[in-house]
């Protein structure tokens, strides 16, 4: 550089590629017994921090997707908990009218069924934007992490709420068979 522009200028940086096979911490170490070197770092090292602590982010991923299943399952567990003991005397009326356990369950869940896949698709939106929101607020120095959901993970979202919803939808047919038509029917409001 210096005989072909004259001079040489100061050097703040440098990048060094080891060679292949080549022990990095002693390459590193050598170049640090120079007298004009004041740090040296080895991206390997970098690299095997990075998946370390993406290895432990996965169960922390696990953990919040698990945690988020349960929550998903206990609040469609007891909406339909809740729209079956609002409906009590709808559902006894129904039974005496000659409808079968079948077709009551499917008047009943039909409606579950339609507003958790409306809150399905709506809360796939309100996720997009909340997942923004929240890798916006975990910048860090050292690394920055994507803001990509592949469209795979939006299938799966809503698929899995409405195997939620069949799920509970199975287990509250069984009360459903228990509705007392002549008990519900002569109770007062």
């Amino acid at each position: 550089y210096a005989s072909q522009m004259g001079y040489m200028p100061e050097i703040t940086t440098a990048y060094a590629i080891a060679a292949e096979g080549a022990d990095i911490h002693k390459t590193a170490a050598e170049i640090m017994n120079e007298d004009s070197v004041s740090a040296v770092s080895a991206s390997a090292d970098m690299r095997t921090r990075i998946n370390n602590m993406m290895e432990s982010l996965n169960y922390i991923i696990l953990f919040v997707a698990l945690c988020a299943g349960a929550l998903a399952f206990t609040v469609i567990y007891n909406l339909t908990n809740i729209n079956i003991t609002e409906r009590i005397r709808e559902i006894a009326t129904i039974k005496v009218l000659g409808f079968n356990s079948v077709e009551t369950a499917l008047y009943v869940f039909r409606e579950n069924l339609i507003m958790t896949a409306m809150g399905g698709i709506l809360g796939l939106g309100l996720g997009k934007l909340l997942h923004a929101f929240v890798m916006e607020q975990i910048k860090i120095d050292l690394m920055r992490f994507d803001v990509r959901i592949l469209p795979f993970s939006y299938i799966f979202a809503f698929v899995l709420t409405i195997v939620f919803a069949v799920v509970v939808d199975a287990v509250m047919f069984f009360k459903l068979k228990r509705v007392n038509m002549a008990e519900s029917l002569k109770s007062i409001e």
